[in-house]
């Protein structure tokens, strides 16, 4: 594009966003609005940028969600959501998720949590590949819901381990303040060798309790009941307990020089209030 008369400054390219860079022939300059408008474009009084056209955000939002399927009234879907489907209404997947299924009314998704499934009214998956039945009703002052996850690790020694949900990284069972959240825990240790194992070597354990969380997250946990259901050899040792503030987990321990996955199936019975627990 040619100078036009009187300036001595013009477009040199159009960015994706839809700012027009400018140049003097050798310099990146940043042009006024006199400049701007002189060649036809768009000055942004409020970034001071010269403009060929206003972004959509809502087409870039719609391009992010070309993986998604939404069926239904008032559901949203948030960036960075792939491999989703929503069914239902005022359904909402936070962002950051794939390979989550909504299907009911008013339930959630937290940011970030991948691989989880949400049903019924007003449930929220708050934890990885957790399956959520959400308790209805519509008041938040009580959430009442059902969800079940899994829990999985290695030991090779006498080192007493922390059980990841689904197998990730420093990734535990979350807990919400001021709630109730009962367990039912059925554990399998399954000894794969080492040189003190047995392959082949298992134990079967069912566990059942409850968490109470107060306002500022302190855990009470009580384990009401844990039994072996089966084994072929020992046990292991198994607790419930806090990693730190706002999550918890199977902690396992089992003897040197051998090897074992454990592997665990968690139901959660959870009552969650606004009104706070001391």
């Amino acid at each position: 594009m040619d100078y036009k008369k009187d300036f001595n400054i013009k477009p040199k390219h159009v960015e994706t966003d839809g700012t027009v860079l400018f140049t003097d022939g050798t310099n990146d300059v940043i042009p006024n609005q006199l400049s701007c408008e002189a060649y036809g474009y768009n000055y942004d009084n409020e970034t001071g940028t010269c403009t060929s056209f206003i972004r959509n955000r809502n087409l870039d939002v719609d391009f992010s969600n070309i993986t998604n399927k939404v069926q239904g009234e008032n559901n949203k879907i948030q960036e960075g959501v792939h491999n989703t489907s929503v069914i239902g209404r005022n359904n909402t997947v936070y962002g950051e998720n794939e390979n989550c299924l909504i299907s009911g009314q008013g339930n959630t998704i937290n940011n970030g949590i991948n691989n989880a499934t949400v049903t019924g009214a007003y449930g929220k998956a708050i934890r990885q590949g957790e399956f959520v039945r959400g308790g209805g009703g519509s008041s938040k002052v009580n959430e009442t819901q059902s969800s079940v996850i899994n829990l999985t690790c290695n030991t090779t020694d006498n080192t007493a381990t922390n059980m990841k949900v689904q197998g990730l990284d420093d990734t535990y069972i979350n807990v919400q303040n001021n709630s109730i959240l009962g367990f039912e825990v059925y554990l399998t240790r399954l000894e794969i060798g080492g040189a003190s194992g047995n392959a082949g070597n298992f134990s079967y354990r069912a566990m059942k309790g409850v968490v109470r969380t107060a306002d500022d997250y302190t855990t009470t946990i009580i384990t009401f009941n844990s039994r072996v259901l089966g084994k072929d050899g020992v046990n292991g040792t198994v607790a419930i307990i806090d990693v730190a503030t706002g999550t918890i987990t199977i902690q396992v321990t089992d003897r040197a020089a051998v090897n074992n996955i454990w592997n665990a199936t968690v139901y959660l019975h959870e009552t969650k209030t606004n009104i706070a627990i001391s």
